[in-house]
């Protein structure tokens, strides 16, 4: 199961990956920012959506499309983006356990905590925001949201 320590390092990758990312973005409005989280795989992944890309595709707006945004694993361009100890410890758990499907459950809620943790929100402060901006976090195979409209702000 996550502990609050793999939440709050979480968060804090978060925070730091995204002050290194916004010089990059020349002053787009953010739409969304989402991260897909795949226990099964060992897999975090930060994305981003800007309102252009929505502006050019309203399909873009959907999370299950965030693979398509053209800021989809932005944390692959920053140094501050460093997973791996993150990632392993959520695979070891999701396959050393008899339950499955709550572990994964569990990591998707504490994914959802730490995109919403106020870490991330005071980055985000130094952002363009849509008026509708929304953090996601969802299930890949059902569409299942971990992150409520009020933990958006």
């Amino acid at each position: 199961m996550p502990t609050r320590e793999w939440q709050r390092e979480l968060s804090l990758v978060i925070a730091g990956t995204l002050r290194t990312l916004l010089p990059s973005l020349n002053n787009d409005e953010l739409a969304m920012l989402a991260l897909d989280c795949h226990p099964w795989n060992a897999g975090l992944f930060l994305a981003v959506l800007t309102q252009s890309e929505v502006d050019a595709d309203p399909l873009l707006a959907d999370p299950a499309e965030m693979a398509a945004w053209n800021y989809y694993d932005c944390g692959e361009q920053s140094d501050k983006w460093v997973v791996d100890s993150l990632c392993e410890t959520m695979r070891q758990d999701y396959y050393n356990s008899e339950d499955r499907d709550t572990i994964a459950q569990a990591y998707f809620r504490s994914c959802g905590a730490a995109i919403s943790d106020e870490l991330v929100s005071d980055v985000l402060n130094d952002y363009r925001l849509r008026p509708d901006f929304r953090v996601s976090v969802t299930h890949p195979d059902d569409g299942t949201e971990f992150c409520t409209q009020e933990d958006a702000r």
